[in-house]
């Protein structure tokens, strides 16, 4: 026994040895706590290991970090974990990050970036990894409005007009004076802005310091842009000259900067202006041999910050002479006289007295003057209308115009949709015309040129309305053809009267579609009318809410009128009663009785559904109870009690049990330890 414990201790001392502090199997590497070998706790296992199931070192297990995204609209949230495993998330819904962490590891999920005009906060985003992944990180994402910063500052020594201020290469502010200054663009907390010139102001250079910067929580006050006057440059005036083929050509800028030109091409005047002044180009001399006119565009304006270059002075060959044909016209009582020379020059004349052609003609051409159109009601004829074209202009054509007798010319039209028989159409209130079927019509009396027309229906044919159209004008050089008369059938309107109607919701119904909403007492008509002979059907399509309506003289034929006699009497209904009731379970004895109310008592003898037989009103109040309970049994009600709505009570629960009684009595003489009873060979009581 002695060897047995000293081999016990020398093992002991071995293993103190070799492990250093605690190590069963130190493995062929003579190391402890190597990945797969034998430790003793946690602590003795190598870095990046723990000791696992059976003792043995082990890589922890890794879980992942996750949960919900509620509520988010906008891009641009990002969330990250631990401060460095961020996670851009574009919709609501579930999320995970991608770099799980060993188990006990600290988690915490924080918002990296918030989205576009919405704030969203976690819930549930701190703790220690478990040995589950983590799935109920909550992110609320709402749409109140971040805060948001101007950007601003001063600006000093403008005095003229024209700078543009840009921040971050979009908002634009222009500045017309001296003094502070805001951008209409407010920025987020965490903003870069970057504020710089667009544009300078005329004759200053602006430079702007403190410009740039990130945005915090209040607003950027401290831009400051200071300008400068620059130095009035001087630029020359010039531009180009083109077509130029005669010679004496003189420009002058100014009324002063006199320049002679030679011929076409780019051309400068002598003498340079100051930045803002003012130039005006003109002709002073036009060129001769040939002779030319020429005329000057873009030649006047304000000198800018370049030399001017685009002044254009254009040189056309003046034309050979040309001359006018015309003469006089006498007689013209009309409208409507064209004349014409040489087959292609029309003129139209409106009255007596010397006219000419648009179209000027060259020494020696030929003209020929002719009547193109005649005025309305004369014949026109020409005079010296041909000849040659001398070194003046030609005014000796004329042309006389005499009246025509007057033509006439007939009334009519078309008629269409007739099915009736008495259509008597009527002219200017005397010509009279019976009209038998649909077609073409023409009135009997015709009418001189001049003249007025009205047609009207005399006469409507039966069980028709006839309708003109186009009917009335003035008569010009043709027969009236347009005259439209229309015919439809009559058509009448069905409605009555609604009485003792107190609820709302009441819909009528006319043959089986038009339906027709009442909303008060009194008379009432249905939007569309049906023609003669046409039968119509009124019911009651939607009761009103509380009442019941019925309709009499609902039904017939439209005759010749409006239907009026439709009657619609509505009654208040009597208030609905539902029913109290429920469900027995458990139920095995005899002699159960329920009450309701304190009264309404109702005998049960086997389980499932009941109902008492008072009914009661919406609104009023129940309450269920056992007034007798069953042989042998206990029943209990829940849901027993509450208002009655709008429907029948069948939640009320009653639940019966077997009453259950102990078993004892009294020992006597006992002395000793160690009795116990035993009750139906099971139940045990010492």
């Amino acid at each position: 026994m002695f060897a047995s414990r000293r081999s016990w201790l020398n093992a002991v001392l071995a293993l103190a040895v070799l492990g250093g502090s605690g190590c069963v199997d130190v493995g062929g590497d003579a190391q402890c706590g190597a990945s797969g070998e034998s430790c003793c706790d946690g602590s003795l296992c190598a870095p990046g290991l723990a000791c696992g199931s059976g003792r043995v070192c082990v890589a922890p297990a890794t879980f992942t970090i996750g949960g919900s995204v509620q509520g988010l609209t906008a891009p641009g949230l990002v969330l990250r974990n631990g401060g460095g495993d961020p996670l851009p998330v574009a919709v609501a819904g579930s999320f995970t990050f991608p770099t799980p962490l060993p188990s006990g590891s600290p988690y915490s999920v924080t918002v990296s970036s918030q989205p576009s005009s919405q704030t969203c906060t976690v819930s549930r985003g701190a703790g220690t990894v478990g040995t589950a992944n983590i799935t109920d990180v909550e992110v609320t994402c709402t749409g109140e409005p971040v805060p948001r910063h101007t950007v601003g500052g001063s600006v000093t020594g403008l005095v003229g007009a024209g700078l543009v201020l840009q921040n971050n290469g979009g908002d634009n502010l222009p500045i017309a004076s001296s003094g502070p200054f805001t951008f209409a663009t407010a920025l987020e907390p965490g903003d870069h802005y970057a504020v710089a010139v667009l544009e300078q102001p005329p004759g200053e250079t602006c430079t702007v310091s403190n410009g740039s910067g990130v945005i915090g929580d209040v607003d950027v006050t401290s831009v400051t842009v200071s300008c400068v006057s620059n130095p009035v440059p001087r630029h020359t005036i010039g531009g180009t000259v083109a077509g130029l083929t005669g010679s004496g050509l003189v420009l002058r800028n100014n009324g002063a900067d006199a320049l002679p030109i030679a011929a076409s091409g780019s051309f400068s005047f002598a003498t340079s202006l100051p930045t803002g002044s003012s130039y005006l180009v003109t002709v002073a001399g036009q060129p001769s041999g040939p002779s030319q006119t020429c005329t000057v565009s873009r030649g006047s304006g304000t000198v800018a910050n370049a030399d001017v270059t685009d002044v254009l002075v254009t040189c056309v060959t003046n034309p050979v002479p040309r001359y006018t044909v015309g003469g006089a016209v006498s007689g013209l009582a009309g409208p409507g006289l064209v004349l014409r020379n040489n087959g292609g020059d029309d003129l139209s004349v409106s009255t007596n007295g010397t006219f000419t052609f648009a179209t000027p003609l060259t020494s020696g051409s030929g003209y020929s003057v002719t009547v193109r159109t005649q005025p309305s009601g004369q014949t026109c004829t020409v005079t010296g209308g041909s000849g040659t074209v001398g070194n003046a202009n030609v005014t000796s054509v004329g042309v006389s115009c005499v009246t025509n007798p007057p033509p006439r010319y007939t009334i009519g039209g078309t008629v269409n949709g007739l099915v009736g028989a008495g259509l008597v159409l009527r002219n200017n209130g005397g010509d009279d015309l019976a009209v038998t079927a649909n077609g073409a019509f023409t009135f009997a009396t015709s009418l001189t040129s001049g003249s007025t027309y009205s047609v009207t229906v005399r006469t409507q044919p039966t069980g028709q309305t006839c309708t003109v159209s186009g009917g009335s004008g003035t008569i010009g050089s043709s027969n009236v053809t347009s005259v439209s008369v229309s015919c439809a059938a009559n058509r009448y309107t069905i409605g009555g009267t609604v009485n003792g109607l107190v609820g709302a919701g009441l819909v009528l119904r006319n043959n089986g579609g038009d339906d027709l909403a009442i909303s008060a007492n009194g008379a009432f008509t249905f939007a569309t009318s049906l023609t003669s002979g046409s039968a119509y059907s009124v019911t009651v399509r939607t009761q009103p809410s509380g009442q019941t309506c019925g309709v009499s003289g609902g039904s017939g034929t439209v005759g010749s009128s409006n239907v009026t006699s439709v009657s619609v009497s509505c009654v208040t209904n009597p208030p609905p009663r539902y029913t109290i009731g429920g469900t027995v379970s458990g139920l095995t004895g005899t002699g159960l009785v329920l009450r309701n109310n304190g009264g309404d008592d109702l005998a049960i003898s086997a389980n499932g559904a009941f109902a008492f037989a008072t009914s009661l009103t919406s609104g009023s109040a129940y309450s269920v109870t056992v007034r007798t309970q069953p042989s042998g049994q206990t029943c209990t009600v829940s849901g027993g009690s509450g208002t009655v709505g709008s429907s029948n009570i069948t939640s009320v629960a009653v639940s019966c049990a077997a009453n259950r009684y102990t078993i004892g009595g009294t020992v006597s003489g006992l002395t000793g330890t160690g009795l116990v009873l035993r009750n139906n060979g099971g139940d045990d009581l010492a």
